[in-house]
């Protein structure tokens, strides 16, 4: 059976998806160097084109898909199996592996989250108590910047990360704040980000300093040099929109209803950012965006912008890992206490994508493709002004 391996631009799928059809189903087929992401991801392009109902060569089964996954990774069979489980549309979906002899046969998917030796620090990291540092809380308010937070590091013992608008300026144990904005790269290149830091601040190496006042002068330094780039430039940053709704900025809402930060801003913190969840055995942990909530019902927000790979593989993407973490969130049941310490049920943990308003002609069919998408797992979708998007 032929298998096309050439891009679609149409459907959004790259030359890493395989479009075949297998005893009858329609079915996709993803490399033998494939990486857990694409395996992963090449279950959400199947999904796609079944429930937009792509064009095919030849008729093929209503309700049922097959997808094809030579060799397998741990991750990758942990997230299918809860993806699969977690698929309310009406549709079967048959995940197939390669033997050495080029057989294919049903593949064992799913996992455990419950089970805590996956991920054994976390529990005891979660429920250290995280008061916010005089240091923190002083740098922050120094520099009168509304864009500026911090953001408890919850896998870490005591880390808190430094952002302005979601891009990360330094870290802090609390005693000493370490500013420094990327790294050069292999060849000296530089991004935006970086370059404009160091003309800003003069500080090509990482500097470290227990004053609030010289940290919060540089910060201040760089800030009116990266924000005065946006009377220049109108691209879009995932961080920045991260921020905005982590502090309340851009409203969340859902049935009419907007969604309610986890924890009451205070102006110094981005509370509700960067939990930690595992996708299946093996992986590396995976941060959640944003943790926002309804009464005691916790959401797990995913957030995405216009990305290079093309609008449809991305937001797909988003998707899968609204679905992941929401389900990851149930499961990890020795992890709920830092939930109840909350007031929220993290049984009960729902999902949601939110992207800025599709306002491109050429994507319109996107909407409703991901919204049928995010039907199909019981996922939210949510279109938020564009502007508040915008990176700087």
């Amino acid at each position: 059976m032929k298998i096309n391996w050439n891009a679609d631009k149409r459907n959004s799928i790259g030359s890493s998806t395989g479009r075949l059809s297998v005893e009858g189903t329609r079915a996709v087929e993803v490399r033998p160097s494939a990486t857990s992401k694409q395996q992963i991801a090449a279950l959400l392009d199947l999904l796609d084109l079944h429930l937009s109902n792509a064009q095919v060569a030849q008729p093929v089964h209503p309700r049922e898909v097959t997808l094809r996954v030579p060799v397998p990774s741990s991750e990758a069979r942990g997230a299918i199996g809860t993806l699969v489980d977690a698929l309310v549309a009406p549709v079967q979906v048959n995940v197939l592996e390669q033997a050495v002899n080029g057989d294919w046969s049903l593949a064992a998917t799913g996992w455990d989250a419950s089970n805590v030796e996956e991920y054994p620090g976390w529990p005891a990291l979660l429920q250290r108590p995280r008061p916010v540092p005089d240091l923190v809380s002083r740098v922050v308010r120094a520099t009168s910047l509304s864009s500026l937070r911090a953001y408890p590091m919850l896998s870490t013992s005591a880390g808190w990360s430094l952002r302005l608008e979601g891009l990360e300026i330094g870290r802090t144990d609390g005693k000493r704040v370490r500013l420094k904005v990327g790294k050069d790269g292999k060849l000296g290149d530089r991004s935006l980000q970086r370059r404009t830091w160091i003309e800003s601040t003069g500080h090509s190496e990482p500097f470290q300093t227990g004053d609030v006042e010289v940290a919060a002068k540089a910060i201040a330094s760089f800030a009116k040099s990266w924000q005065a780039l946006g009377q220049t430039r109108a691209d879009h940053d995932e961080h920045a929109l991260e921020s905005r709704i982590l502090r309340g900025a851009t409203p969340i809402d859902v049935g009419g209803k907007p969604l309610s930060l986890i924890q009451q801003d205070d102006g110094v913190v981005n509370w509700g950012s960067q939990f930690p969840t595992k996708w299946g055995p093996g992986g590396k942990a995976r941060y959640l965006d944003a943790l926002l909530r309804d009464g005691s019902t916790p959401w797990a927000v995913e957030m995405k912008v216009q990305g290079g790979a093309g609008v449809g593989q991305y937001y797909r993407h988003a998707v899968a890992q609204a679905v992941l973490y929401r389900e990851f969130i149930r499961r990890a049941f020795v992890l709920h206490p830092w939930f109840e310490m909350r007031g929220l049920d993290a049984t009960r943990c729902q999902g949601a994508v939110v992207v800025p308003r599709l306002t491109n002609p050429r994507h319109a069919h996107w909407r409703a493709r991901v919204t049928d998408l995010c039907a199909a797992f019981e996922v939210t979708f949510v279109e938020v002004d564009p502007s508040h998007a915008l990176r700087h």
